[in-house]
C-alpha cells in the first residue's frame, strides 16, 4: 500500500508510472510470499522469542533465493518510492523508515518483520504530525 500511496501523491508523471510499476511488483511478490501460507497450514508457525514475535514461515523461494535477499527486495519495494518522491515529507519519512529498519535488522534479525513493523508504527506518527500541519495550514487559508 505504501508505494500506491506515494504514487497517488506524486506530481511527476514519470515517477508516478515508476511507482505504479513498483506497486505491481510488490503485489506480485506479496502474493507469492503470503498466498501459499493460506493453503498450507503447516507453513507458518508463530512464537514469541525475547519479547518479539518470530514468524517461522516456509516460502516458495526457499532454496532458490536467500531470505535476506527476498526481504531486501520487499523492503526496497516499500521504501524506494518514498526516497524518490518529489515531496520532501515523504522522502524524510522514507529516510526515517530506513534508519529504523537498520537496528531492527541487525539487533533483531530473528524477528525483523515484527520489530520493523513496530518501528514503522512509531515512525507513522510523523505522518499524523504532517497531516495535522497541513490541516492547520488549510484552516489558516480560510
Amino acid at each position: 500500500m505504501a508505494p500506491l500511496a506515494v504514487a497517488r501523491l506524486e506530481p511527476s508523471p514519470f515517477k508516478q508510472r515508476l511507482f505504479y510499476t513498483v506497486c505491481a511488483l510488490g503485489l506480485i511478490l506479496g502474493c507469492s510470499l503470503y498466498l501459499p501460507l493460506l493453503f498450507h497450514d503447516n507453513w507458518l508457525a508463530v512464537e514469541v522469542i525475547n519479547h518479539s514475535i518470530f514468524y517461522d514461515a516456509r516460502f516458495i523461494y526457499d532454496g532458490l533465493i536467500h531470505r535476506d535477499i527476498v526481504g531486501l527486495i520487499y523492503a526496497a519495494i516499500i521504501v524506494v518510492p518514498m526516497l524518490l518522491s518529489s515531496n520532501r515529507h515523504i522522502r524524510l519519512f522514507g529516510i526515517v523508515l530506513v534508519i529504523s529498519g537498520l537496528p531492527a535488522y541487525f539487533a533483531y534479525h530473528y524477528a525483523f518483520t515484527s520489530v520493523w513493523c513496530f518501528f514503522a508504527g512509531i515512525v507513522s506518527l510523523y505522518i499524523a504530525y504532517s497531516l495535522s500541519r497541513v490541516s492547520r495550514y488549510q484552516a489558516s487559508l480560510q
